[in-house]
């Protein structure tokens, strides 16, 4: 899940940047951090809950989340 995150965030800047045509090497560092802050922040909830406890709270929580096919019927939950 975060190296997909990283992935889009650089094919984002990529695209962005006229395929770097348009990059100032000056933001290099900033795009470097920036990557590496988005493949944490993606990884790290990926991990909690791949753990046994919080797989055991998050499943039931899972479940509280509505529906899309609830949330395209106009009828009563």
């Amino acid at each position: 899940m975060g190296s997909a995150a990283a992935f889009l965030l650089i094919v984002a800047i990529v695209l962005g940047t006229r395929t770097l045509r348009n990059f100032a090497l000056a933001l290099l560092p900033d795009a470097a951090v920036t990557t590496f802050l988005a493949l944490g922040v993606a990884y790290r909830p990926t991990a909690r809950v791949n753990e046994p406890a919080a797989r055991r709270l998050f499943r039931p929580g899972r479940r509280t989340l509505p529906r899309p096919e609830r949330l395209l019927s106009h009828g009563p939950p």
